[in-house]
């Protein structure tokens, strides 16, 4: 009863993050909360076994405990997602959890398959759960899978799985958004013969504030207070946990095209339930190899620069190849070369640092050398009564022209002298002084 009574609240006064057609088929589920005092569900909902397990064999039991086999365990996640359980209906984030943590510790449970396909759900215990399975991948692999729908809410949930494979079939992949869809039931509450009264203390301004704004008409506050702030953690959690998905899919659409859905980076595959299954296996042996080998999980990592010093480029070295539970093992002639080498490049790098001190001090010197044209042209500027140009050659190109200015004016040619005070027979006037001091002007004869 008290499952119940939480997820009427969940209905009635909740956040939600999922699809309105999938909202919308929430309500028989309330009718039957506020009439029989149950929320029961029907169909593949009801009937859908929770968990089960699977071993390489193929064997399938709904009890792992006895196994000596290698097992993936199964957790179908259809429906609406719910904070808590229903024990006719889904089973809720919480009880996920905890099962999810007894298989952790149980060493022949080798990873979990989330069978999806649901629309979405409330908000209250999706992120929390969300970031339980990116923390749990990093212990054991987890595959989302759907051949359904996978969206909004669940996909919060599949963001955070280790790979996430989608059926060539399946529905509706997205839906990256957040809603609210309330019911004023103070209409059925008076109906019954009931009246509600709603008063707030006078220092009391801001209670309730956005759903009693929206009574009023306004959602603005809701939208601004209480919707964009939960939409923008789910995006960035979303992005935390696959850094490639595209920005186009956190517009709040879902796509039914789902090879469209692998280029906005929603899922990482397309293929059947068995394709995951042996994709969550493999995932799963490699998880089993760098947890019995640390050195292991560098197997791909290349080191051609060593291979090359040690002239094996053909090797192409590998951590498998070179390392050991003990460390990195050479031998005595690699180590030679190693040795040789780093020497040449301590030459090679002391050359390298006085060819570059010299190549400091020259360019000390140009521009010592510049600062002392340019000062020299500011100082011509300035005799010249000459405003500087917008840079050094447009002032030099300045002075150049003043002086051809000067060249060009009367007098700018000197008398020439032939000999003995004698004048040049060319030149016309003669200039003289006079006893009296003043300068006089004779014609020639």
């Amino acid at each position: 009863m008290s499952n119940n009574i939480n997820n009427l609240h969940s209905l009635l006064g909740g956040k939600w993050m999922i699809t309105d057609e999938f909202a919308n088929s929430l309500t028989p589920y309330l009718i039957s909360i506020l009439t029989k005092g149950e929320l029961s569900f029907s169909g593949d909902f009801q009937n859908e076994t929770p968990f089960f397990f699977l071993s390489r064999s193929g064997n399938i039991t709904s009890d792992s405990s006895s196994s000596e086999e290698q097992q993936i365990a199964f957790l179908n996640i259809k429906g609406p997602i719910l904070k808590y359980s229903q024990p006719c209906g889904p089973m809720g984030t919480r009880d996920m959890m905890s099962m999810m943590e007894k298989w952790k510790t149980q060493d022949h449970i080798v990873g979990v398959f989330q069978d999806y396909d649901t629309a979405g759900g409330m908000v209250a215990g999706t992120a929390q759960f969300a970031e339980y399975i990116y923390e749990y991948r990093k212990i054991k692999p987890v595959i989302g899978y759907t051949d359904g729908d996978i969206a909004s809410a669940g996909y919060y949930l599949a963001s955070a799985c280790s790979k996430v494979v989608a059926n060539k079939h399946a529905m509706a992949i997205g839906s990256l958004g957040t809603m609210h869809k309330s019911i004023d039931t103070d209409g059925i509450i008076e109906k019954l013969g009931g009246k509600v009264y709603e008063v707030y203390a006078e220092d009391s301004t801001h209670k309730n504030h956005a759903s009693r704004e929206l009574r009023n008409g306004n959602d603005q506050i809701l939208i601004k207070e209480e919707l964009n702030p939960l939409n923008r953690k789910f995006h960035s959690d979303i992005i935390s946990y696959r850094p490639s998905i595209h920005s186009e899919a956190l517009n709040g659409k879902h796509t039914y095209d789902i090879e469209k859905a692998k280029e906005l980076g929603l899922i990482d595959a397309i293929g059947d339930k068995q394709y995951a299954i042996n994709l969550l296996f493999e995932l799963a042996e490699q998880n089993n190899q760098n947890q019995n080998n640390p050195d292991m999980s560098k197997e791909n990592k290349k080191f051609d620069q060593i291979a090359a010093v040690i002239g094996q480029e053909d090797l192409q070295l590998s951590s498998k190849i070179l390392s050991g539970k003990k460390g990195v093992f050479l031998t005595e002639a690699q180590l030679d070369d190693l040795e040789q080498k780093l020497e040449g490049h301590d030459a090679a790098l002391k050359s390298e640092k006085d060819i570059i001190a010299t190549k400091i001090v020259t360019i000390n010197t140009l521009e010592a050398t510049v600062t002392s044209i340019q000062g020299s042209v500011t100082d011509a500027l300035a005799t010249a009564d000459l405003e500087a140009g917008e840079d050094t050659e447009a002032s030099v190109k300045l002075l150049g022209e003043k002086v051809k200015e000067y060249g060009a004016q009367p007098g700018a040619t000197g008398t020439t002298v032939i000999s003995g005070g004698d004048r040049n027979p060319e030149e016309q006037d003669t200039i003289v002084n006079s006893n009296d001091g003043h300068n006089q002007l004779y014609k020639s004869l």
